[in-house]
């Protein structure tokens, strides 16, 4: 497996996951799984996210939401500051 495609498909479930209540852990990141089901397994195998097979859509674990965001500093640099302050509306 490509580790860029990898790193991008964590990326992308992070930018695009939604919060949810999940009883008994709280809230968490979750985000449909519509990527290489290779990819997925891999950051599975890496602890950054949580699949089920009964789901159509993956949890992002803690280490997961936090690898995303230093990704979102090696993709996309200062553009990120950009990305919040349109997403915030400020």
């Amino acid at each position: 497996m490509n580790r860029p495609i990898e790193e991008l498909t964590l990326l992308l479930l992070y930018l695009t996951a939604w919060e949810e209540e999940v009883p008994l852990f709280g809230v968490h990141k979750r985000s449909r799984k519509d990527y290489s089901l290779a990819a997925l397994s891999q950051l599975e195998k890496d602890g950054f996210i949580v699949n089920s097979n009964k789901s159509q859509s993956v949890f992002l674990t803690d280490a997961g939401a936090a690898m995303a965001q230093k990704l979102m500093q090696k993709y996309l640099g200062d553009k990120v500051n950009l990305l919040v302050n349109t997403a915030s509306g400020t």
